[in-house]
């Protein structure tokens, strides 16, 4: 299958591992020819260093012939004559009891495929620049897997190699198509995402990248068609209801939700690199102000800016610091360095509007069921837009009109917010211990026992009189 065109490429590997086993020279397979022998060069270009007796195993799955020893001398003999008409410089080093075959990482097609992957997966996909950037490498790298992974080759472990390479494949193909709609590319490559649902419909991803690249070409029924073949599987499979991304998706495509859009259509300067994200930090005990030093923890390493107005702490993280990395990973680093239940509000420039987030009354009592944990976020809707291409799961809506998102870290589907009545603002300032207070008499014991004459039993500052006199 050929992606597309990405202008010039390197030289052709002459290690294939996909389609068809062998070594090649201007593109014409040199060798080797049996099947034992191809088995041997699959197991050294994936494995690397193998001891001689897995060696053996592997050529003859774990099944060896007496004569098993000598056969594969010659193999080795026969390995450095294709070496050496194929590539200078390659060697087979048998020595030390291991086989490793060395080779450069660029001459085999299947480790040229994961650089070329990890490579596009830096370029992140929250921007135009970065979907533009990771293009051309996921092109190339899905154009050096066409054909089956290990093409001609039988064996227990050979398949389950194999199985390990089409796993990678598919993941790759999914950032393939993901990068496609979000360059508003969904029609060009539009089989690739029918044949991935088709495939896998089970799964959440698959089905709301379909859905969307349908919606995107104007096949909304087709889309639909999709949705209730999720629904119908996860119910007859795994006996459980849509995952809630899929019912987010479509919800979204009902809506004609903005959030659809590719992210290349995005007008310039829309994007996080082009500006300041705002981050308000509320305690719900305490001054905003010990925040300071542990908010300086999780962000160690960049230059924030902070300040206390308004009873939060609010942090300016800089536009060359990524939205995304702030909003998920510092705030990850947070929440376990808090000893007060914290509420964090995310937007774009606006300190009011993140103030206001950081206010979310569903926010808060999403916390209350989010057990043992101390901080919850509400990202402002441009950011979810953002956010929700990796894992829209992670977050659901505030129902408190703030237009926002909550996610709670250390979750990966949130809680749903406690429906019980919002405490008064003194009694929303974390956990307290329901217990007796005992005011001691002098030092009057008796064996183990205290006596004392005065019990208070204070629970959010309403206080019980005993009869008596004494306040409890």
């Amino acid at each position: 299958m050929t992606h597309g065109s990405t202008g010039a490429k390197e030289s052709e590997p002459i290690f294939r591992l996909w389609d068809e086993v062998g070594i090649f020279r201007d593109g014409v397979r040199v060798g080797p020819e049996r099947q034992l022998e191809r088995r041997l060069l699959a197991a050294l270009l994936l494995e690397g260093r193998i001891p001689r007796g897995g060696v053996v195993d592997r050529v003859w799955d774990d099944s060896p012939p007496a004569s098993s020893a000598g056969e594969l001398s010659k193999f080795n003999s026969n390995l450095r004559t294709h070496l050496g008409k194929a590539c200078r410089g390659a060697k087979l080093d048998t020595s030390g009891g291991m086989c490793h075959l060395l080779v450069p990482d660029d001459s085999v097609d299947q480790r040229r495929f994961t650089r070329l992957v990890r490579s596009a997966r830096s370029f992140g996909s929250a921007s135009p620049e970065g979907v533009r950037g990771a293009w051309p490498l996921l092109v190339e790298a899905l154009d050096l897997t066409a054909g089956a992974p290990l093409g001609g080759l039988t064996g227990l472990r050979v398949e389950t190699q194999r199985q390990a390479m089409r796993q990678e494949r598919f993941a790759a193909e999914l950032r393939f198509a993901r990068t496609a709609i979000e360059l508003g590319k969904s029609e060009e490559h539009l089989a690739l995402v029918r044949r991935l649902a088709r495939e896998s419909p089970e799964k959440p991803e698959v089905t709301c990248l379909a859905m969307r690249a349908l919606y995107l070409t104007g096949r909304q029924d087709e889309a639909n068609i999709v949705y209730h073949a999720h629904r119908e599987i996860r119910d007859e499979v795994t006996a459980s209801p849509p995952s809630r991304e899929v019912l987010d998706m479509q919800q979204k495509i009902l809506t004609d939700h903005p959030s659809l859009r590719p992210i290349a259509d995005e007008a310039p300067g829309s994007t996080s690199a082009n500006r300041e994200l705002v981050l308000a930090f509320m305690p719900e005990a305490g001054d905003p102000e010990a925040l300071r030093e542990p908010v300086a923890e999780a962000f160690a390493g960049r230059r924030i800016d902070v300040d206390v107005a308004d009873g939060a702490l609010l942090c300016v993280v800089p536009s060359e610091t990524e939205a995304l990395d702030a909003v998920g990973v510092g705030l990850d680093r947070l929440s376990g360095r808090l000893a007060h239940r914290v509420r964090v509000g995310a937007a774009f420039t606006d300190r009011r509007r993140a103030i206001a987030l950081a206010e979310s009354e569903t926010a808060l009592r999403v916390l209350w069921n989010a057990a043992s944990k101390s901080l919850v976020v509400t990202v402002a809707e441009e950011l979810y837009r953002m956010v929700n291409r990796y894992d829209t799961g992670a977050y659901r809506p505030a129902e408190d009109g703030t237009g926002g998102w909550i996610r709670v870290p250390g979750y990966s589907i949130p809680p749903g917010p406690d429906q019980r009545v919002p405490p008064r603002p003194d009694q929303a300032r974390g956990p307290m211990t329901i217990a007796p207070t005992i005011i001691l008499s002098g030092n009057s014991r008796i064996d183990n026992q205290s006596i004392g004459d005065v019990v208070n039993n204070n629970h959010y500052g309403n206080v019980i009189n005993l009869p008596g006199g004494g306040p409890r």
